[in-house]
């Protein structure tokens, strides 16, 4: 596993796990940006998710988690 998938799990695990409400929304978005950089092509990037712009992109909860690769 890569720096990038292993960040990912933890917090996967967390979000899974109910976090603090005011966690939650910078959990997602560190989540989306992990995503974005490790697969650009496939993610909607971190500014597009923050400000609401990312029609018609995926978003990383959409994606099981990354291959590894």
């Amino acid at each position: 596993m890569t720096h990038i998938e292993n960040e990912l799990q933890r917090i996967s695990e967390r979000l899974a796990a109910g976090p603090d409400p005011f966690e939650h929304a910078g959990l997602y978005a560190a989540q989306q940006a992990l995503c974005w950089a490790a697969q650009p092509e496939a993610f909607a990037p971190p500014f597009a998710i923050v400000t609401g712009s990312a029609e018609g992109s995926k978003c990383c909860l959409e994606q099981p988690r990354l291959s590894a690769s």
